[in-house]
């Protein structure tokens, strides 16, 4: 048996090599809150059986943040699910099971070859060339970055991985689950602070007498909710779309010169806003990288939370070589219609 911290946005595999002397077929069953949510048959090759199982299991998996500091236990439980995976072998193929069930006579599995995984999924990525079922770690720091921009006493959070004993009575608590390092208001600028053992984060304290903070939250690609705080010009925009038809005015010979000939309707807008960071480390192309990927960012504004879409599809890395200082510009579009069109 074996436990994986999985990141369910990366293909997963579980493979599984039978010791039985004769082997024709394979079962996986995905148990999620003590319901079996798939089963899944293969035949094997050479006793040999493959399952890619993130993608299943991610459908499950329904990330959620109320805007609330700091993250409460419901949103951190709301980014893990827990899976049961069980592979089972059995001697016929599935052509022949199948035929066996439809006579009456199921087979079973073979006796000694079940095999049972525990799963913790993340809405997590990794990247190509980092290899095949490349998982997060316990102890590790859920961001990539080291150096972190904050405004002047301002509180800040490192997500990291740790390890829950699951109380026995309650096998549901999750034993992985991302948890956040408090930076705390008081933090000076260039203090060194230590999420995890082995890894320090530089903290640079900055003022921006001009123009608004505005605080990105998004979910990077170990899963852990990251903040990001934009303190150059920002720009907001608005796009309306509507549709036209050209109304009929005349009535008894004649028409109001005050009516609508052309007719507008189903009219509704969205709003963007352009983001700059202000000049960063060229370490933050890679916050910029995760920022752009992620499927999960909100927007704080006038301590206000709005879900946001990041609709920047490029991005260049900048250096201080070739750019002198570096800046990124990053558009993102208000996750809902300006009119309210919720039903």
């Amino acid at each position: 048996m074996a436990t994986y911290l999985t990141r369910l946005r990366t293909p997963f595999f579980i493979e599984q090599t039978s010791t039985a002397a004769t082997v024709g077929s394979a079962d996986l069953t995905i148990t999620i809150n003590s319901v079996d949510v798939y089963i899944i048959s293969k035949n094997t090759v050479s006793k040999n059986v493959s399952f890619e199982v993130s993608e299943l299991i991610r459908d499950y998996l329904n990330p959620s943040w109320d805007g609330v500091f700091p993250y409460s236990t419901a949103t951190n439980n709301s980014f893990v699910v827990t899976a049961t995976i069980k592979v089972e072998f059995y001697v016929n193929n599935r052509k022949t099971r199948a035929i066996n069930a439809l006579a009456g006579t199921t087979d079973t599995p073979i006796s000694g070859q079940t095999v049972t995984h525990t799963m913790y999924g993340f809405d997590a990525y990794s990247e190509f060339k980092e290899g095949i079922n490349h998982q997060l770690s316990y102890g590790q720091m859920l961001q990539t970055t080291t150096d972190m921009y904050l405004p002047d006493s301002t509180v800040a959070y490192i997500p990291i991985m740790i390890a829950e004993a699951s109380p026995a009575t309650n096998p549901k608590t999750p034993p992985a689950i991302a948890q956040y390092f408090t930076v705390a208001a008081n933090v000076a600028d260039g203090t060194v602070v230590t999420p995890v053992s082995g890894i320090n984060v530089t903290v640079h304290r900055i003022c921006e007498p001009v123009f608004d903070y505005m605080k990105v939250v998004f979910v990077n690609k170990f899963g852990g909710l990251q903040m990001f705080y934009f303190n150059k010009k920002n720009i907001l925009s608005l796009n309306v779309t509507q549709e036209n038809y050209d109304s009929m005015l005349m009535s008894a010979n004649t028409y109001s010169t005050t009516a609508h000939q052309k007719y507008v309707y189903n009219k509704q807008g969205s709003e963007q806003i352009t983001l700059n960071t202000g000049y960063v480390d060229e370490g933050q192309f890679e916050t910029m990288k995760q920022l752009i990927l992620s499927e999960q960012v909100w927007l704080e504004v006038d301590s206000v939370i709005h879900p946001v879409n990041v609709v920047t599809n490029t991005l260049t890395k900048k250096t201080k070589v070739n750019d002198k200082l570096v800046n990124y510009s990053i558009n993102v579009e208000f996750a809902y219609d300006v009119v309210n069109s919720v039903r």
